[in-house]
């Protein structure tokens, strides 16, 4: 999975460095990998954007943006050799893409004998995602809390709306539904209670030759205590 992430990496930038010149704004304007591979296969060297459809994936607020820019971009189309090879480093991320899929979607179904404690606490998902990132269950006993809970941050894109709607320091740990289950003023500070008890669980799961869950089951059950008396009434 790693390895996978290095090499999307790598092609999504190859990609940009290409796109650039045809369209420079676009890599800021659409900060998912994914998503920004699919919008320039699908702009290709179209210059009128009334004639593309990115409603499938892009937010009606990101197509609008995206044509606005489309329409002012200083860049040109490009030659039919380096379209060719835009175009294949495209869908040689979307290929890196749905093998990382499938991987996680198999050590998603192992989770629960490899971090019984982690995935009672956070859920399969989530735990697979993170021990993905992380390079492993061990590896990720060793990441501090504070660095947990910012695992897989990425940038989000506002839509030149205020910052003041940004959620900082986020990863994919705050999709987890301790946390989802919060009113959005608490999150932040779910995500920081939940990543100290990941850390705890992520050890117990390193250490224990079991497939016993309880302790995660129990750090759970602390989480949800906690949560439910900041809910509650100031005294």
């Amino acid at each position: 999975l790693q390895d996978i992430d290095e090499e999307l990496s790598e092609t999504k930038r190859f990609v940009v460095d290409i796109y650039q010149k045809k369209f420079p704004e676009l890599e800021t304007l659409i900060p998912n990998r994914i998503e920004y591979i699919k919008t320039v296969q699908r702009i290709g060297n179209e210059m009128d954007m009334t004639l593309v459809n990115l409603s499938d994936i892009l937010s009606n607020s990101l197509v609008m943006i995206v044509s606005v820019s489309a329409s002012t971009t200083p860049g040109a189309p490009l030659s039919e050799d380096k379209l060719a090879e835009c175009m294949r480093g495209c869908e040689e991320v979307l290929k890196l893409e749905k093998d990382r899929q499938l991987l996680l979607e198999f050590v998603e179904s192992r989770m629960n004998k490899i971090a019984p404690n982690l995935c009672a606490l956070i859920g399969s998902t989530v735990a697979a995602q993170l021990v993905g990132l992380a390079g492993g269950l061990i590896a990720l006993s060793k990441i501090p809390s504070c660095n947990v809970q910012v695992m897989g941050q990425e940038r989000k894109n506002l839509a030149g709306l205020s910052l003041a709607s940004a959620t900082p320091h986020t990863g994919i740990l705050s999709t987890c539904s301790l946390v989802q289950s919060c009113p959005p003023d608490l999150r932040r500070k779910a995500l920081k209670i939940v990543a100290g008890k990941v850390s705890l669980a992520a050890r117990i799961d390193c250490y224990q030759n079991n497939f016993d869950c309880s302790p995660g089951e129990k750090l759970k059950q602390e989480v949800e205590e906690r949560l439910e008396k900041e809910q509650g009434p100031a005294l």
